[in-house]
């Protein structure tokens, strides 16, 4: 691929050289790091001149009453979204959206933006992000709380523990260990011992080996019972047939917001309700709902953390769910003529979020359950940024940049956040343009690596059954790669997308590339194990994770043992690294497995993946000959209720696999795949078919044909699966 690239080059250059110059890069990719070093985490940025645009969120940081020295964010805020702007010429007000340009200092560990070289307001009165909830314990040492650096964050149900000393600090504790409260912005007069407050919000710095948060006026003090605002409804949608995610103003309190006496829904009966861990989204699981059908929710008695309660019969309506209510991904990409030019409606999980391959300009990717993704694409960047995980409504034209299908102006509705992603496609090579946008896995080999970072990208070319494809790493992402040689062998997920006809990768996240043998979280030793060998896992949590790993267990089965076996995993050489070994199974076998992390202080389970147990990793005991294996629950299931079927299949390694789906009438409804096997692998069937229809309940047969390539011997092996008609109230 290099010889295509060159002869672009001249034009690549001159069109990115401002780009490349200036280095436009969002304050997540400034701030994001894991390189510890002197106590702080260095920005991978330092020493660079980079151009940054973001809202002002706070000013008159020890600037002697004028606005010049001041902290910028993301619009949507959040971890690594915020930053210190140390200048002595510009005036700002809160609320003004800047973009700059400057040089990223390491300040004795407190990263800042100094040496102004350009500097505009864009815009004046923007929504200031909201603050970060955290607890005083993580603003004590970088491990924790670097990640909200220069971000505004918030701490709730604080006491003064010590009053000001000389320098104006001083210290509250909500119960879990100290912090400090620092007048670099704004003076509170006269903290006195066992003052409680229900709430403090400031900029975080970094100063002496310690983080301080900087109130910004008296209203970022909230004493104890001062917050009278009660939390309201903010909105309500139906992922599911029988859920309904409901949203409130605010944080709210678990106990109230997990009372079902609290709850009614018209024409529903409520089984269940979850505080998911924004703390303010409860999911509440339904009776199954009429599709189209509009529902009202009635809410009493809901508290939030300072005890305000809800307004009586607080009251908001949601849509019953309505599968393909939207145009589908699938058919967009599969039939681009038809709409070519034409305005869509399309529901989709974010697969690589906003601001990571192009800062100034619209461009991300969504995914639906048809199984494709699409590119949402602008000149200029939206007014919120959206993320990994976010699931969205899009509304805007087709067309194509290319071979890559795009939604171009997008208007944008966020339906919900931390949506798990979707099941990556295989990429077996030969992909048709079609599959552009879909997120997407490559297993192989590393067979080339072109350091292309002075062009704005570092690509790493992985061989996938005899066919060389690339992975394009852009600067842009952050993502540090260079740790891979050639010859490793590796598991890597992206965007399909197709260079000059040519299949490739786009990637965004540093995390989503690892050797093979490995997970995001586990590495199992023996990669490839045979019917003798037991199994070592071993967990490395994130540093993100900041709760405490009192117990950590390994959760695993088969099909054949449902529900989990549990291990209890063992401490391994890192603080963060644990071992657990599983038995050694018959050949053939496959093993899905997640962790769960106990954090006795707070009582809470943390999966990990985080969309366990919906969603697994999996790995299957070898076989040594040409086998036709195919499993599948003995139970039915129900995919108009959002279920879904485990198909397991067996084969030996590179044979050739044909899995299909054919009705009671011998009649071929649905090809899973026709591929070179890659040993044992799972498939969570949604029930559709070629077309995303979700099939009539019936009887289906599922039938595995497993060619052996070098003599063309057959094997076959068939099970039924019954879909299920939903339950009536």
């Amino acid at each position: 691929m290099k010889y295509k690239f060159m002869l672009i080059l001249a034009v690549f250059i001159l069109t990115c050289s401002l780009l490349i110059a200036q280095q436009e890069v969002s304050i997540y990719d400034v701030q994001y790091t894991t390189d510890a070093g002197s106590g702080t985490y260095p920005s991978p940025y330092e020493g660079q001149t980079v151009t940054l645009t973001g809202i002002v969120t706070a000013s008159n940081y020890y600037s002697s009453g004028s606005s010049l020295r001041f902290f910028i964010s993301e619009p949507e805020g959040g971890a690594w979204n915020g930053i210190y702007i140390f200048q002595n010429t510009y005036e700002v007000e809160v609320g003004d959206e800047v973009t700059l340009t400057g040089e990223v200092d390491e300040y004795y560990g407190f990263t800042e933006i100094t040496n102004i070289s350009s500097f505009s307001i864009n815009s004046s009165g923007n929504p200031i992000p909201d603050a970060i909830t955290t607890t005083t314990a993580d603003l004590q040492s970088p491990a924790t709380a670097e990640q909200y650096e220069g971000c505004l964050v918030k701490v709730q149900n604080v006491e003064t523990v010590e009053t000001p000393n000389n320098y104006g600090e001083w210290y509250v504790d909500d119960g879990s260990g100290a912090c400090q409260i620092d007048d670099g912005i704004f003076t509170y007069d006269d903290p006195s011992i066992g003052e409680e407050f229900a709430s403090i919000t400031g900029a975080l710095d970094y100063s002496f080996s310690e983080y301080a948060i900087n109130p910004r006026e008296q209203s970022d003090f909230v004493a104890a019972g001062n917050d009278t605002i009660p939390p309201t409804l903010s909105s309500a949608s139906a992922p599911t047939p029988q859920e309904v995610e409901l949203t409130y103003s605010e944080s709210v309190n678990d106990t109230t917001a997990e009372d079902i006496d609290n709850y009614s829904i018209t024409n529903l009966t409520i089984n269940s309700i979850e505080l998911q861990g924004n703390g303010k989204t409860v999911t509440i699981n339904t009776s199954l709902q009429t599709e189209g059908e509009t529902y009202t929710i009635t809410v009493n008695n809901v508290k939030d953390l300072a005890g305000n309660i809800i307004e009586p019969n607080s009251q908001i309506e949601f849509t019953g769910y309505e599968p393909g209510a939207g145009t589908q991904i699938a058919d967009i990409q599969e039939n681009f003529e038809d709409y070519d030019g034409e305005e869509v409606t399309v529901e989709g999980v974010v697969t690589i979020g906003d601001g990571l391959l192009n800062p100034d300009r619209t461009k991300f990717y969504i995914q639906d359950e048809s199984g494709k993704g699409i590119q949402i694409f602008k000149y200029s960047p939206l007014q919120n940024s959206y993320k990994r995980g976010d699931k969205l409504e899009v509304t805007g034209s087709v067309t194509k940049y290319n071979s890559d299908v795009e939604i171009e102006d997008p208007e944008i509705t966020l339906l919900g956040e931390d949506y798990p992603l979707p099941a990556p496609k295989d990429v077996m090579g030969d992909e048709a343009q079609i599959w552009n946008g879909t997120w997407a896995k490559v297993v192989g080999e590393i067979s080339d690596i072109w350091d292309a970072s002075q062009y704005g990208f570092y690509q790493i070319t992985v061989n996938v059954h005899g066919t060389d494809v690339p992975l394009q790493f852009w600067n842009s992402t952050g993502a540090d790669v260079s740790e891979y040689v050639v010859g490793d062998n590796v598991v890597a997920k992206g965007i399909i997308a197709f260079y000059e006809g040519d299949l490739q990768l786009t990637c965004g996240y540093e995390a989503d590339i690892y050797k093979s043998g490995e997970f995001e979280y586990f590495k199992i030793e023996p990669m490839e194990p045979t019917p003798e060998d037991s199994v070592e896992i071993t967990f490395t949590y994130p540093e993100t994770y900041t709760g405490a790993a009192d117990s950590v267990y390994l959760k695993w089965h088969t099909m054949q043992q449902e529900p989990f076996n549990n291990i209890t995993m063992t401490q391994g050489a890192a603080y963060n690294k644990f071992v657990g070994t599983l038995p050694a199974q018959p050949a053939g076998t496959m093993i899905s497995f997640y962790t769960a992390i106990l954090d006795t202080s707070t009582d809470e389970l943390t999966n990990f993946p985080s969309s366990a147990p919906n969603n697994l990793e999996s790995f299957g005991f070898s076989i040594s000959q040409s086998k036709a294996i195919l499993k599948v629950p003995p139970r039915t299931f129900c995919p108009a209720m959002g279920e879904r079927m485990e198909i397991q299949v067996i084969s030996q390694k590179d044979d050739r696999v044909v899995l299909r789906l054919y009705n009671s009438e011998g009649k071929l409804v649905k090809t899973f795949f026709n591929k070179n096997s890659s040993g044992s692998e799972i498939i969570r069937w949604d029930g559709k078919d070629e077309n995303f229809n979700v099939l009539d309940p019936g009887l289906y047969i599922c039938h595995l044909e497993v060619i052996k390539r070098s003599t063309g011997e057959k094997k076959v092996d068939t099970a039924p699966i019954v879909i299920a008609v939903p339950l009536k109230n």
